[in-house]
């Protein structure tokens, strides 16, 4: 009887705790809601890092072979382009003559090469330093305006050349030699200074070139000299000896003698 009634009471007591057990259970069910279980889910989800697609090498290398191609096109039209300007662009500009010399009213044209000839841009622009001495047209045509020295400068794209241009105020005796004289009779000074006519170069005996005789006619006219001048020489002896007759800005010096013919000097007085 006593085993009896302790294995009852053993009985009684696992019934009560496992009652105690679901009571418990019901009671953490009823305060946690469904929707918290869901929401926990989602977070352990979200916080998962991601893994980052890789692109396939084959993609990244076509890529990079197309940018090294499109900078070699991009370098080699650059390249193009310099060589182009390069080849039509102007190497030198080189006067003719590097120093003229002119009188008051004279006129003078520049001539130059530009090179290459086939150069893109042969405009030129054309300085004087300094003004008053001479004027240039577009051209390149000089006008002596006044005694001095003048530089024309000539400018074709980057490059230059300059001429230096010496402006007398006197009698042109160049000018004079290379219209009216002959070089047989007549001699002109290296500065252009003075010039002489002899109508005897070779001193022959009662001999008289008159080609000569007359050219000293149209000089004394192309220097505004007076008719009476002519008749002066014409009436000069061996016995009178060298004469001599001053302008304004000429000297006149000549001389006649039978074996050496009349010979005049003109000469510029500074």
């Amino acid at each position: 009887m006593e085993e009896n009634k302790i294995i009852l009471d053993s009985t009684n007591e696992t019934e009560k705790v496992a009652t105690e057990l679901n009571a418990s259970t019901e009671n953490v069910q009823e305060t946690v809601p469904e929707n918290s279980v869901v929401e926990a889910t989602r977070h352990e989800a979200a916080t998962v890092p991601q893994v980052e697609k890789k692109k396939p090498v084959k993609a990244i290398i076509i890529a990079a072979v197309a940018a090294i191609g499109a900078l070699f096109v991009m370098i080699a039209g650059i390249i193009s382009v310099a060589l182009i300007i390069n080849a039509n662009s102007v190497d030198s500009v080189v006067a003719d003559d590097y120093e003229v010399t002119l009188f008051v009213d004279d006129e003078y044209t520049i001539k130059y090469t530009v090179t290459p000839e086939k150069a893109a841009n042969k405009k030129v622009k054309w300085e004087v330093i300094p003004t008053g001495v001479v004027s240039v047209d577009e051209e390149g045509n000089v006008t002596a305006l006044a005694e001095g020295k003048a530089q024309v400068v000539i400018h074709v794209g980057n490059k230059m050349d300059v001429v230096d241009i010496i402006v007398k105020d006197g009698p042109d005796f160049q000018k004079i030699y290379d219209e009216y004289c002959e070089s047989d009779f007549a001699k002109i000074a290296s500065d252009g200074s003075y010039l002489t006519i002899d109508t005897n170069p070779d001193n022959i005996d009662d001999y008289t070139n008159y080609t000569a005789y007359y050219t000293i006619i149209s000089v004394n006219e192309a220097l505004g000299l007076p008719e009476s001048l002519m008749e002066k020489m014409g009436k000069t002896r061996a016995l009178d000896g060298t004469q001599s007759q001053e302008f304004e800005d000429i000297r006149v010096t000549w001389s006649y003698h039978p074996d050496n013919g009349l010979n005049v000097t003109y000469e510029a007085i500074n």
